[in-house]
């Protein structure tokens, strides 16, 4: 088994003694963001206790989205997936968002809700997760220090949308594996990687 596989095994399975409590969150909205624009929230503002998405950005067409979503309202908990397709000419440039709902077992809902929790997930800060220079090195041609730095082109983003009842959370993280293997100071990658490897474990892609 990969060890991927098994972080992702071993974290649902100490999270499954732990019930999964619904958190108490602090909007974070981005100066300029304007929620009554997101498809996401038209469609489900309000709806839920609490929903978490997660969806990758990079240089695709802003005209399509796919999220993937774990919801809870009351004892019941619910796998969505919510896309949309690009608009072209054949399709008739007018695709509409699509809706796939099932229920998904309590316990495990539970479980990576738990996943999160332990991990302070809401806590977690999107500048420290962007960070991508921490110390210097000597540059020995320069003969002098200069930042440690990485930097990655035509890369993604993981993005988390939080909505409770109340309050709008966003925490994204731009290629968040190999900025960790890099970088290993920030501790706060390795939470928010826990915490999407937990998440995306109920999704079949």
């Amino acid at each position: 088994m990969k060890v991927k596989e098994s972080t992702v095994l071993l974290l649902l399975f100490f999270a499954l003694f732990a019930k999964g409590q619904i958190p108490e969150l602090k909007s974070n909205i981005p100066f300029g963001y304007d929620i009554k624009s997101s498809e996401l929230y038209k469609e489900f503002g309000g709806k839920y206790d609490l929903l978490i998405s997660h969806r990758y950005m990079g240089g695709w067409s802003y005209s399509e989205f796919s999220y993937d979503i774990i919801a809870f309202k009351g004892r019941k908990s619910y796998n969505i997936l919510f896309f949309k397709m690009k608009d072209t000419k054949a399709n008739g440039g007018h695709q509409k968002p699509q809706i796939k709902r099932e229920l998904i077992d309590k316990r495990k809902a539970d479980s990576i809700l738990s996943v999160f929790n332990n991990n302070n997930f809401w806590t977690l800060n999107n500048d420290t997760l962007s960070i991508n220079k921490f110390g210097k090195y000597y540059d020995a041609d320069a003969h002098r220090y200069v930042d440690r730095q990485f930097d990655v082109s035509d890369g993604s983003a993981d993005v988390f949308t939080v909505i409770s009842k109340k309050e709008y959370l966003i925490v994204s993280a731009y290629e968040p594996e190999y900025y960790f293997e890099v970088l290993p100071e920030i501790k706060q990658r390795g939470r928010f990687i826990n915490s999407k490897r937990a998440f995306l474990s109920v999704f079949p892609h």
